[in-house]
């Protein structure tokens, strides 16, 4: 489901992937939010497996990207 909302969203974040998530699927964006929170949180996910896919199903064929980071906590 993330992977769909990935392709539909203009964005990597997480309340930005729900958001699409929701549109995509036609349910609440506090919900699919919330899932999407949730399974880049969870601890058996493999992020080394899983975010260099992630980020390539993003960017697709795009030779320059624009990143901000917050280091705020």
């Amino acid at each position: 489901m993330i992977g769909v909302a990935v392709l539909w969203s203009d964005r990597l974040g997480i309340a930005a992937t729900g958001r699409a998530m929701a549109r995509a699927f036609g349910t609440s964006p506090k919900h699919s939010i919330k899932q999407v929170d949730r399974c880049l949180s969870n601890e058996k996910v493999s992020r080394r497996r899983f975010f260099p896919a992630y980020v390539e199903t993003v960017l697709g064929d795009r030779t320059a990207v624009e990143l901000s980071l917050d280091w705020t906590e």
